[in-house]
């Protein structure tokens, strides 16, 4: 069986519209679904109360109150999980050695 070169490409175009309008049911279907807290068209004050609305207590707590056992991610290279613990569990001495960049770089890392 043959086809010409003109049957090919009428055939080729109607699979890639069929495609295209598909992405595009998908795409409308997944921003109806998005929740409002991750839609930059709304009001930030919108967002917020809509991902609030959405959290526990407990995400909440851990959002204000540091965890117990410190996770850095630290670009710089100066603090790792270790080094975080011993600088904050020194916090309260007075000969701490802590200059206010390593004070920015832990807190950033954190």
């Amino acid at each position: 069986m043959r086809f010409s070169r003109r049957s090919v490409l009428s055939h080729g175009l109607a699979v890639l519209l069929i495609c295209v309008a598909s992405v595009g049911q998908q795409k409308s279907a997944t921003n109806e679904n998005t929740p409002k807290y991750r839609n930059p068209k709304l009001a930030i004050e919108d967002r917020v109360a809509d991902l609030l609305s959405r959290m526990t207590l407990e995400e909440k707590v851990g959002q204000i109150v540091p965890s117990r056992e410190p996770h850095v991610i630290d670009s710089t290279g100066t603090f790792t999980d270790e080094t975080a613990r011993a600088t904050l569990a020194s916090w309260d001495k007075p000969d701490l050695d802590f200059p206010p960049k390593r004070a920015a770089i832990l807190r950033n890392g954190l």
